[in-house]
């Protein structure tokens, strides 16, 4: 005599719901990400209206001048010296940490990694930018370009993962092309 088996509805219902959220997922997992992002930052140019036109439509009068909407984020390109401060030299001190603890290196002479993120282009912050960076040397300068070049470098050359804060630049592809030859120079 066959005996049969009870089936557990609670457990066919919970397995129906995996299957639909995996299944909604492969189907519109790129809309349900966009969803939970961020809004990406509005490019410089695309948000500055035209003067010229006076900003669009409507009748006469106003007298009023469109307002110019400000880019956001790093200047990339801005030339960090010793003494600088702001942002980018936030920045900046970040990627110098990354790249000091992929070498495995807790000091350099008397400087301790991590360094303090503090905005501020000091002595110790200049001097492990200059070991970091030999253009410093050459140019007396270093922009945040550059060190993410560098840093992407590294992270392929150590076999790491390419960095999401890399991605969402507008300069990736160069990123990405650092990160391709630091991985195919790195140790095998």
């Amino acid at each position: 005599m066959a005996i049969k088996k009870k089936t557990n509805k609670t457990n066919l219902i919970l397995l129906g719901l995996a299957t639909a959220a995996v299944g909604t997922w492969i189907l519109a997992g790129d809309k349900i990400k966009d969803l939970f992002k961020k809004d990406d930052p509005i490019e410089p140019t695309a948000a500055i209206v035209n003067p010229t036109n006076g900003g669009g439509g409507g009748g006469g009068g106003g007298g009023t001048k469109p307002k110019q909407i400000e880019p956001t984020g790093p200047d990339l390109d801005k030339k960090l010296f010793k003494g600088a401060k702001g942002d980018e030299v936030k920045r900046l001190q970040v990627i110098i940490n990354e790249i000091e603890a992929m070498r495995g290196r807790k000091t350099l002479g008397k400087i301790k990694f991590p360094l303090t993120v503090d905005g501020d282009m000091g002595p110790s912050t200049f001097a492990a930018a200059m070991d970091c960076f030999p253009s410093l040397k050459a140019d007396g300068f270093i922009t945040l370009h550059v060190a993410r070049l560098k840093w992407a470098y590294s992270l392929g050359y150590y076999n790491k993962p390419f960095s999401g804060s890399l991605v969402n630049s507008a300069r990736v592809t160069q990123y990405q092309a650092q990160y391709k030859l630091g991985a195919k120079d790195g140790p095998k």
